[in-house]
């Protein structure tokens, strides 16, 4: 906030040297914020694919699943087998292509559906949680689809995996991505 200037000279200077050191402290607390912004987004989110790690995957998870506003839930798991071989065979421009496709589908999800949450689980393995029963073996074709059909994923002769488990509710999360997990097997 700035003062306004006095009509005295001396009292004026002074004035306008302090409104200055507000705006510039001002500034500095906004860039201060944007950094503690910027730095909370990396801890969460995955640097390559811009979903979120495995930790805030599973609370977010867990956070659907149990709990007093525990809900009906779907979660689909997409995986890209032989990753490194492909990193190896193609280089590390080509795996990238390859994991930003489906993290680009997997986004798409959370985009429209309200309360949908993507995540990298590990190197070669993504979530896609649902907040809705009754659509994750749907979503699940619809993923894998889209990502056969990707350029990346055809030009890197990559086919990928996909499952599914539905109807979710009040279970632990690593019960929930066991599920998962065995229906992508």
């Amino acid at each position: 906030m700035s003062v306004r200037e006095p009509r005295q000279p001396g009292l004026r200077q002074l004035t306008r040297s302090l409104n200055a050191a507000a705006r510039r402290q001002r500034k500095l607390a906004g860039e201060q914020a944007e950094q503690a912004a910027a730095l909370q987004r990396q801890a969460q989110l995955d640097p390559g694919t811009g979903l979120l790690l495995r930790p805030n995957f599973v609370l977010r998870l867990q956070g659907l699943l149990r709990g007093a506003q525990a809900t009906p839930s779907g979660l689909v798991l997409v995986r890209v087998p032989r990753l490194e071989a492909i990193n190896e065979r193609l280089g590390h421009d080509a795996a990238d292509r390859v994991l930003g496709a489906v993290a680009d589908v997997l986004l798409t999800y959370v985009e429209r559906v309200r309360g949908a949450v993507a995540g990298r689980l590990n190197g070669s393995d993504f979530g896609l949680l649902l907040p809705a029963a009754g659509v994750a073996a749907e979503t699940a074709r619809s993923v894998h689809e889209t990502l056969s059909a990707s350029p990346a994923l055809r030009a890197a002769g990559v086919e990928v995996f996909v499952g599914a488990a539905d109807g979710l509710v009040d279970v632990a999360a690593g019960a929930a991505l066991a599920e998962a997990d065995a229906a992508l097997a």
